[in-house]
């Protein structure tokens, strides 16, 4: 580290978003609770029919609780923009472990990769549109994938 980020972090401490831990935006254990994409239909019940089947398949990385759940509110809420790029990291390597079982579902059909919007006073807030920042990336790693 260079003597400039030092005093930095002596003036302007970090800590872990996920557990607290001193010196470290996002510690390497709460990374790694952020997985291979599993299906999870079950836990996003807002996406069924009114007969319960659901309409889109959904993948989650992580279940939304504990270290998960306080860096994602910490970055999305609380202005952590230090952990955009990790983030990003997440979910490209979640696109490229997703990308051929898409290609296979969808046998030549237009896949999209839609956020869900933020509101424009959440933007404002937050100065950045950061799900639609992730949608990008997911799209573009897909592409490449």
């Amino acid at each position: 580290m260079r003597w400039w980020e030092e005093l930095a972090r002596v003036v302007v401490p970090v800590a872990c978003a996920g557990c607290g831990a001193p010196d470290e935006p996002w510690c390497a254990a709460c990374r790694a609770a952020l997985g291979a994409p599993v299906r999870c239909e079950s836990g996003a019940p807002r996406l069924d029919r009114l007969d319960g089947r659901p309409v889109l398949p959904v993948w989650a990385c992580a279940p939304y609780v504990g270290a998960v759940r306080a860096a994602v509110v910490a970055w999305k809420d609380r202005g952590r923009a230090d952990l955009d790029p990790g983030m990003r990291a997440v979910l490209a390597s979640a696109s490229r472990r997703l990308a051929p079982s898409l290609a296979g579902v969808l046998a030549g059909r237009e896949l999209l990769v839609v956020p869900v919007p933020s509101s424009a006073a959440a933007v404002r807030r937050r100065g950045a549109d950061l799900v639609g920042g992730l949608a990008g990336a997911v799209a573009a790693e897909l592409r490449r994938s």
